[in-house]
Parts: structure tokens; sequence; C-alpha cells
């Protein structure tokens, strides 16, 4: 989870840096542009995708982003289109554009990757209720896809979602990774259960701890959690804030029903909801 946070926060700080590097680029022909399109182009597409733009710049940075690209490649294409279509086949040359060109195909790969995981194979797709009722929400890691959720990679919470909350200016937290927890949007914000079932399990108690420090000491791992049995699915929601879950063991809840609040106990990033679906032991889709 740390490698894939911190590579997609790599890519964030990188994006400027293509953006710019395209415009004051000075191609030698018409077939360097397009390559040089093509690189920047599909690395801001994979940003567009899997940057965590609600942590750094705030997530309606991205359309911006878009903009910007457009606009460099309709300027930076009014100079190249003057030039040869072919650049002199030097050896310098050939090797820059054959460094570029398997850029180019990785990024092409990933996005294929990135783009197929959004079609639903699955006949069966769980239908929840959103757990919250008012606000912005983002989902931080979520999807069928290892690149966008890093539960992907765990047959049981396959399709499991981090929820965070945004402010006006798409930013979740007051600062990049406040130690405060109160200055994360959604920290004590009440969770509403998103089925309706019988809790079969409920953990409190737990501390909230600030972000990150549960990596120090593994003994803190342990969360606040409900898990709610709905006909033959089970629905785990974890991170509650300590003292905060209404609901025990035998009770029988409603969708829509008050069951706690947000916080940040246990293996936690920072504040969050964890929500997962599983079907004898396996993880299954749900929206």
């Amino acid at each position: 989870m740390v490698y894939n946070v911190l590579s997609v926060f790599i890519g964030l700080f990188l994006t400027p840096v293509m953006l710019i590097w395209f415009w004051k680029n000075k191609p030698l022909c018409l077939i360097e542009w397009i390559i040089n399109f093509l690189l920047v182009g599909l690395f801001i597409v994979y940003m567009y995708f899997a940057g965590l733009w609600a942590y750094i710049t705030g997530y309606y940075a991205k359309y911006l982003v878009i903009i910007l690209f457009a606009v460099i490649s309709f300027l930076t294409f009014i100079k190249a289109r003057r030039l040869k279509f072919l650049c002199t086949t030097s050896v310098a040359t050939k090797f820059s554009f054959g460094c570029k060109i398997f850029i180019v195909f990785i990024f092409l790969l990933i996005n294929v990757s990135i783009i197929f995981s959004f079609r639903n194979k699955e006949k069966d797709i769980v239908n929840l209720s959103f757990p919250f009722k008012d606000g912005i929400y983002y989902i931080a890691h979520g999807g069928n896809n290892t690149i966008l959720n890093y539960h992907n990679s765990r047959d049981y919470m396959k399709y499991a979602l981090d929820i965070v909350k945004l402010d006006k200016f798409g930013f979740r937290a007051k600062g990049f990774f406040p130690r405060e927890l109160e200055k994360y949007n959604i920290f004590e914000e009440e969770v509403y259960s998103p089925c309706s079932g019988t809790v079969i399990e409920a953990v409190d108690g737990m501390e909230d701890y600030p972000p990150g420090v549960y990596m120090l000491n593994k003994s803190m791992a342990r969360p606040n959690y409900i898990v709610i049995q709905s006909g033959d699915l089970k629905v785990l929601m974890s991170h509650f804030q300590k003292d905060s879950i209404k609901v025990k063991p035998g009770d029988t809840v409603k969708e829509g029903q008050l069951i706690g609040k947000v916080g940040d106990s246990g293996l936690s990033f920072e504040p969050h909801q964890h929500i997962q679906v599983t079907k004898d032991g396996h993880g299954v889709k749900f929206m």
C-alpha cells in the first residue's frame, strides 16, 4: 500500500514537469512532436485515473491539467506542423525515439488495463446505499484494478473501498498529512448502514491514533468495526471512532440506520471509511 500511494504521489509531482517539458521541448521533426504528444498525453490519462489529487492539489486540479495539456498541445502543434515529417536518423536520435516509444507502450498498456477494469463482468453486482448523507465524498482506493485499488490483490477484499470526504476546493484534509484527526473532513462523520441485515460482529473501544502510527506498533492494528449479515453476504465496515458504534451483535439494522462515526482506529493510513462485501469468503463487487 505504501508503495502504491508513494508512486502516485511521485506521479502528481511529475505531472507539471511533464507539461513544462512538452512546452519547452523543441522537436526536430513532426514525428518527434507526435511521440512527445503521445508520451505526455498517455501519462496525463494515467494520472487522471490513478492520481490521488485530493491529497495534494485538490481533486479538481485533474481537470485543469487536461485543459493545460490541450492548450499546450495546440500551441506546440502550430509550430511543429511546419517541420519536416521525419528526422535525420542519427544514433542519438534513434536511441531517444526508442526510449520514448517504449515508455509510450508501457503507459498505453497501463491505461488499457485501467479502462478495461471499469467493465462490469459479473452478472450480479450488489447494490448498497451510500453510508453518508451530506457532503462530497471521494473513493481514495477502489475498483477492479491493483493500480487503482491496492485491496484488489487480496481475494477477500478485492472490491473494497476507502472513502474520504472533500471540502469545496476538493481537498480531503487541511494539510497534506496533518497529525490532528480533526483536520480530516471525514473524521467523526456519521455513518449509516448501507443495507438491512443482522449484526454478527461489532468491536468498539479501540483508540483512534494519529495517521500512520500503526506502522510503528502493529498491536494497534485492530480497528473498531461492524459486520452485517445480509442474506448470503457479509458487509464489513471498519475504522470507526472509539465508543461511537451504535449496534451490537444480534441487532437487526435497517438500511439508512445510524451505526457509528468515522474514526482512525486500527490499520488505517488516515481517517476514512472502509467497506467490503464478501460471499463465502470471496470479495464481491458492489456499488
